[in-house]
């Protein structure tokens, strides 16, 4: 028996408000200032998208818990990719987080994504068939049966394509565009936040429909931004300047050059935030993180490394010369 309205009404919200909690902390441990991830996301909540999720009751806030302990933790009590498969599960987007494993060379957490994310839609198909049914075959191929694509609150790329009258040749093409840039920056960083963050943005970006309440992650990535930076993009999220524009009968269609610059305005951020992490990698691939496909195992990096100091240094003993094996933890 299910529980009173207003009883799963707290119940969901505290779930939710803990879960970001949870992401920010996590979060702020990849950061110069570990202890402030508590109080950050306390302020966080100010934010526009924050904002939108609780008075809509949205389930942002709970995917975002679930993906950042899966991606962020060093370590984790269930398979590593568990999560990632059930955000993906009750919402399909956060399935592009299964990139952020495939780079990082954890290809069983890849695998173990899928693996979960394919079980639950099982369960799904199952417990109602013709639902799922409906969903898959007919209701995801159809972006607008959740709103009008034109809609100011829709911050994606193919919203502000579809406001400018942009065709979807040129939305698949920049989505391409965006997933390479993205490939790049998580095979180069040597930090998972910063690859986490640009898999998020990307995620955002080539949604057909993200609406901006979507954009939770703004929170985790103030934490990497400094200064009058941070501040100017806290105060566009906090403002969220779409809602002051004209957005009734799809005027969004016939908006002025300026009312785009404004009503995109985290579409914007996003791309430049992108650009910015590609910006700011290192130029070389993280020691540790092959991609799946292209790598060697660390038992074989040890000897190769032990090996060749042992060559350099040939009137050490062999007492001296040290193979440390360890492996990876997918867990």
């Amino acid at each position: 028996m299910l529980p009173p309205w207003p009883v799963t009404v707290l119940l969901w919200t505290a779930g939710g408000l803990v879960l970001f909690a949870l992401a920010c902390v996590t979060a702020a441990r990849h950061t110069a200032h570990p202890s402030v991830g508590l109080g950050a996301a306390a302020c966080f909540l100010l934010l526009d998208p924050l904002r939108g999720t609780l008075e809509l009751g949205q389930v942002n806030m709970v995917l975002i818990g679930l993906v950042a302990l899966d991606c962020l933790l060093p370590r984790t009590p269930w398979p590593r990719g568990l999560l990632v498969g059930l955000a993906a599960a009750v919402k399909l987007t956060p399935a592009v987080f299964v990139l952020f494993f495939l780079a990082r060379g954890r290809c069983r957490a890849a695998g173990t994504a899928v693996a979960s994310f394919a079980a639950l839609g099982a369960v799904g198909w199952a417990v109602a068939p013709a639902d799922s049914a409906c969903f898959w075959f007919h209701a995801m191929p159809d972006p607008g049966r959740v709103g009008g694509l034109a809609y100011t609150g829709n911050q994606s790329l193919r919203g502000m394509l579809f406001r400018l009258g942009v065709g979807t040749p040129v939305w698949a093409v920049l989505c391409l565009l965006v997933l390479a840039v993205t490939w790049v920056v998580i095979t180069r960083t040597r930090h998972d936040l910063t690859a986490v963050l640009a898999v998020a943005t990307a995620g955002l970006l080539i949604s057909p429909v993200s609406w901006s309440h979507h954009w939770v992650w703004i929170g985790p990535a103030l934490l990497v931004l400094r200064g009058g930076v941070r501040v100017a993009v806290g105060l566009v999220f906090l403002v969220g300047p779409h809602w002051l524009l004209p957005r009734t009968g799809d005027v969004e269609l016939r908006w002025q050059w300026w009312q785009h610059a404004v009503g995109n305005s985290y579409v914007w951020l996003g791309v430049a935030f992108l650009v910015w992490l590609l910006l700011r990698t290192t130029g070389r691939t993280a020691p540790g993180t092959q991609p799946c496909g292209h790598r060697v195992t660390r038992p074989v990096r040890h000897a190769q490394a032990a090996i060749s100091t042992r060559l350099r240094r040939p009137s050490l003993p062999c007492t001296d010369v040290r193979c440390v094996l360890t492996v990876d933890s997918d867990r």
